[in-house]
């Protein structure tokens, strides 16, 4: 009986013993990331951009800078809207100029001012000051004014003017201006061949979006991996060599950092010539000062603890010691600063990619999207609020994320 006893205290404390464990490294890092849930969905919207930008060239239904046209003419299929988007109609006054004494019928393509017989292909803007695309508008009916002369046939997209005689009066090089009332009517609205839409120049959103996607976790990659990697080399030197040379390298981040990021990149673009190459580099440049000042710090820090005095005395050389002793205790707060710099990083292209300095056309990127929609913010609003949407889910997922490492990786932050 007394031998069943301490028999079953032996499982018990043995089993007790188990229980206490310590906890794996990875397990107690994810149980302490999951409890931020934004850090959780941040996560995800990265998970899926990074799925989406692999797999770019087989989800795009389009080649991204492939223009489409109207069956059977040249005639841009430019500003289609989403998909889901209805077609609209409106009232509007169309001006059109006779010059000296016409002969024959003028044809006006979406109300632009031709030569007798020629056809336009795409409607002049000043022509037309209505809010509808005018190379998809459709004529549901026309009027001439009082008073003018000839006959006008109303053609879907073309109007077709004939003036007859009524000119004859007017003298070679004298012009009369003729305001036209006429209902016109975007053709289909959106189409479903383009989910969300085409841009000025008839190319598909959706596969320029999943393109861009691509290209921007592309630059975030090399920009982080470029800017750490370096940063780490000069921060491990300027820790552990705490003389004339951590002072000079310190100096130089200091005036790189008294720079403002987004001017001193603009200032090495314009240098080395706008072009994708070059605004990569200047990213991980204005970057750069930030992973230097943090590994310093880290270095300073662990180079005085006693395990880094044990490997001294053990005869560890200097190399030894900075990258198999100090570094591996310095990657906490690098990570999550590189998982903050690819947000930078991403955020920083585009707008150089705006600026004209970056990626440059028909690249399917971010900014330059953004830059080249400007003038059609009124009446296109996909070719603006998309690429602008995916830049900001972009930088917040990575953002999010930063914050729920920072929170499972620092100890004095774990909650």
């Amino acid at each position: 009986m007394t031998e069943t006893l301490i028999d079953a205290e032996a499982a018990e404390l043995a089993a007790a013993t188990v229980a206490e464990a310590p906890p794996h490294p990875f397990a107690e890092f994810w149980r302490s990331f999951r409890r931020n849930r934004g850090a959780l969905v941040g996560l995800t919207v990265i998970l899926l951009i990074a799925l989406v930008a692999i797999t770019a060239d087989v989800i795009a239904p389009h080649d991204p800078n492939r223009q489409y046209t109207r069956p059977g003419t040249d005639v841009l299929l430019s500003l289609v809207p989403p998909a889901w988007v209805e077609g609209q109609t409106e009232q509007t006054t169309l001006t059109i100029g006779v010059v000296g004494n016409p002969r024959g019928p003028m044809v006006l393509a979406g109300a632009r001012r031709n030569r007798p017989g020629e056809a336009a292909e795409i409607p002049a803007p000043q022509i037309y000051r209505g809010e509808l695309n005018p190379a998809r508008m459709t004529f549901l009916n026309a009027s001439l004014p009082e008073g003018i002369p000839g006959t006008l046939t109303v053609d879907r997209t073309t109007l077709i003017y004939d003036p007859g005689d009524g000119f004859a009066e007017l003298a070679p090089n004298e012009q009369l201006d003729i305001e036209i009332q006429a209902e016109v009517a975007d053709n289909q609205g959106g189409d479903s061949r383009f989910l969300l839409g085409t841009d000025e120049l008839g190319r598909d959103m959706l596969s320029r979006l999943i393109k861009g996607a691509q290209l921007s976790m592309l630059i975030g990659c090399i920009v982080v991996t470029l800017s750490l990697v370096t940063g780490i080399m000069l921060g491990l030197i300027a820790g552990f060599f705490q003389g004339a040379l951590g002072i000079l390298i310190m100096r130089a981040m200091d005036i790189m950092l008294a720079l403002p990021a987004l001017l001193l990149a603009i200032v090495v673009v314009a240098i080395l010539g706008p072009s994708l190459t070059n605004a990569i580099l200047a990213i991980a440049i204005v970057v750069l000062p930030h992973y230097v000042r943090l590994t310093r710090a880290a270095v300073i820090n662990e180079i005085n603890r006693d395990y880094v005095t044990a490997s001294r005395i053990a005869g560890a050389n200097w190399l030894r010691l900075m990258v198999v002793v100090i570094l591996p205790n310095c990657l906490a707060p690098l990570i999550v600063q590189a998982t903050l710099g690819f947000s930078s990083a991403v955020l920083d292209a585009a707008a150089l990619g705006f600026l004209g300095l970056g990626a440059q056309p028909p690249t399917a990127e971010w900014g330059t999207m953004l830059a080249n929609a400007l003038e059609f913010i009124r009446r296109a609003w996909w070719v603006v609020t998309l690429p602008g949407f995916a830049i900001l889910t972009t930088v917040l997922a990575f953002n999010l994320l930063g914050d729920g490492l920072r929170d499972a990786l620092d100890p004095k932050l774990k909650r």
